[in-house]
């Protein structure tokens, strides 16, 4: 019977240290998110990267925290209103350009990623590149919405690691409060 991506996804070394946005707030010059960043994080031990995903007009699961490039570019667009082209010939701050879900597992084929679906359109373009490179043992699939993240997996030809969402783990803390209950028996 094969692993769940779960274990998969954690069965590596100890400790795992995982990378925010990629690690650039220890070089200036490096913008988050960027193939850059997150050579930077394996250069310094990163284990798995963390990252937001967002699709573009056409479908693209692009890696990006924010939903417009005003803080990183200084421009007033948004991922969801730009086609993948569109937003491949726009430079970001420091020069690099908003990487896709299939150029990150492209470049780093063994790279672990804790994937946060950060929109409805995010749903479908993520669950069609773990799919297609059967990335399952590679990625988490989380969301602050329980609905993205269900709707995410349910996508998925195969499970993978996952998180609670916000709601999920207020209903946990809810629950031990009113009920005493520790989180490890309601969590399990």
């Amino acid at each position: 019977m094969p692993e769940s991506g779960l274990k998969r996804y954690f069965d590596i070394a100890r400790p795992h240290l995982l990378a925010h946005r990629g690690l650039n707030q220890h070089e200036s010059g490096i913008d988050e998110n960027s193939i850059a960043a997150f050579e930077q994080a394996l250069k310094f031990g990163a284990t798995h990267i963390e990252s937001d995903v967002h699709a573009t007009k056409d479908g693209i699961a692009v890696l990006f925290h924010d939903d417009d490039l005003e803080r990183v570019a200084g421009l007033s667009l948004k991922i969801s209103e730009l086609t993948f082209a569109e937003l491949s010939e726009i430079k970001l701050a420091h020069g690099s350009k908003v990487p896709s879900l299939k150029e990150v597992l492209e470049h780093f084929p063994s790279l672990r990623l804790n994937l946060d679906v950060k929109a409805e359109a995010g749903c479908v373009a993520t669950a069609a590149v773990i799919n297609e490179f059967k990335a399952f043992d590679r990625v988490l699939v989380s969301s602050f919405s329980r609905s993205r993240k269900m709707q995410t997996l349910r996508l998925l030809d195969a499970p993978v690691a996952t998180s609670a969402s916000s709601t999920e783990v207020l209903g946990l803390w809810i629950t031990h409060k009113l009920f005493g209950l520790g989180f490890g028996l309601i969590a399990k």
